[in-house]
């Protein structure tokens, strides 16, 4: 029996170049690339909510896409770049990058139905599709999609597949690999809801014993009497392996059990208790910083919630703990926020390293590391900015003349509550005894408020602050 999708999700588009839909799917005529995209001209889908999936379905897709998915997998580990922006989620493959191994073959049997008769449920279920399906909701029509799963194609589930791992001029823009295929066939159709509902089949219409559905069918990709047999036998068939569905595994990951779902690596063992007021706990991880320098294990730990400010650094002076930095020349002067007037809820700047150091010493904490920094910045699943992926404009402090006040664009906080993560002013952090500049500051260009921006010079500017660390 048909059922209705519900949850406001995003699945992916897989192409041999990227096909990319207009924001949220595919916005009115008038909607042009850049401009603003309002909820209602996205569908009534609200971007900041949809989430990218881990294992998305590929019924939408242009049938050479999925011809080029099952050609890559023969040859090694597929890699793939994924990402999203706004309501836009993407995945490109990557035919000039692969890495060394195989996917083994197991049964698996599935058989589901999908239905939209609107805009925001298609756009919900096959945003891939929905750009140029969206014509026939509009109309009236109802799209209907009936599919057969019949086995996955998967890397061992201890499988670890690391960047460096894998081999091609394409490389350095892989973000995942396909961890799982997911193989059958399917059908789509379109019609109105009496001609698609009931106990109509899409998936194999004119099959003797089979209802027959009135619609129009718009696909229909292996054969549904192959499909019956192979859940039978649970034997691989080609008459019945149409990628429908892959599990994306993140890079420096561990491959997924089978049910596209990419287990956790292994991490040290997070300490118990709440962090300090003024500070948020990001979780242990065990990831390969942007940086280079190979994969690194975290613990847990405490970090500011946003940059020191200089009234708290003013008041470290006061006590008797820390330095008073020195007075700024050149055009720097003006933007130090040091006893500034106006400027005490403004990040501290125009500062040594040794000045921070010993601002985080007198409260009992150190100077975050590089890797502490972007971790914060991209969890675990490798954000593009501390928030999301939608553009940092209203999100971050950047593009201006002076710094901004701490904590003053609450949409640009990470998901456990750190502010300014991007922009404002760049922060320091140890590498191991030398130090960077990390993130974006306000002078800064909106590309630099990636999660991977960082800077060689730390001499006192301006654009350079910090926030402390405690683990």
């Amino acid at each position: 029996m048909a059922s209705r999708w519900s949850l406001p999700y995003l699945v992916l588009g897989v192409v041999p170049v990227i096909m990319s839909l207009p924001a949220c799917g595919g916005g009115p005529a008038a909607a042009v690339a850049g401009e603003p995209t309002t909820v209602k001209e996205a569908f009534g889908v609200k971007c900041d909510a949809v989430q990218a999936q881990t294992a998305p379905d590929l019924m939408a897709w242009d049938s050479a896409a999925r011809a080029n998915l099952s050609r890559l997998r023969d040859k090694g580990i597929v890699a793939v770049r994924y990402e999203k922006r706004g309501c836009e989620v993407t995945l490109e493959l990557l035919p000039s990058c692969k890495g060394s191994g195989s996917y083994k073959y197991t049964p698996y049997n599935a058989s589901e139905s999908k239905v939209a008769s609107n805009e925001n449920e298609l756009v919900s279920a096959l945003p891939l599709g929905a750009s140029s399906l969206s014509a026939r909701v509009k109309k009236g029509q109802t799209l209907r999609t009936d599919y057969t799963m019949v086995g996955t194609d998967s890397l061992a589930a201890d499988r670890r597949v690391s960047r460096a791992s894998l081999r091609g001029p394409d490389c350095p823009r892989a973000t995942h690999v396909v961890s799982t295929v997911y193989l059958g066939g399917f059908a789509l159709a379109a019609g109105t809801k009496a001609e698609l509902g009931g106990s109509v089949k899409v998936f194999g219409v004119g099959a003797e014993g089979e209802s027959k559905a009135a619609g129009e069918r718009l696909v229909s990709e292996g054969s549904a009497e192959a499909c019956a047999e192979a859940q039978k036998t649970g034997k691989e068939t080609k008459l019945c392996a149409v990628p429908l569905r892959v599990g994306l595994l993140a890079l420096d990951g561990l491959a997924s059990d089978g049910t596209g779902v990419a287990a956790a690596p292994p991490v040290p063992a997070a300490p118990q208790g709440p962090c300090p007021a003024g500070t948020a706990r990001v979780g242990a991880a065990s990831f390969t910083p942007s940086g280079g320098g190979g994969r690194v294990d975290l613990g847990s730990y405490c970090l500011d919630t946003t940059e020191v400010t200089a009234e708290a650094y003013e008041g470290c002076v006061a006590a008797g703990s820390c330095m008073a930095p020195q007075e700024a020349r050149g055009s720097d002067r003006a933007l130090c926020n040091y006893r500034a007037q106006g400027r005490g809820s403004h990040p501290m700047n125009c500062l040594t390293v040794e000045h921070a150091k010993a601002f985080c010493q007198a409260k009992g904490k150190l100077l975050p590391t590089a890797a502490e920094l972007e971790w914060a910045t991209r969890g675990n699943v490798m954000r593009t900015y501390a928030w999301g992926e939608d553009a940092p404009d209203g999100r971050a402090c950047f593009g201006h003349k002076s710094t901004c006040p701490v904590k003053s664009l609450p949409s640009g906080a990470s998901p456990e509550g750190i502010y300014d993560l991007a922009g404002n002013v760049e922060e320091l952090a140890d590498t191991g005894g030398s130090f960077i500049a990390f993130g974006g500051g306000f002078a800064s260009e909106p590309q630099r408020m990636t999660g991977k921006t960082r800077r060689m010079s730390i001499e006192p500017s301006a654009t350079i602050g910090f926030r402390c660390v405690s683990r």
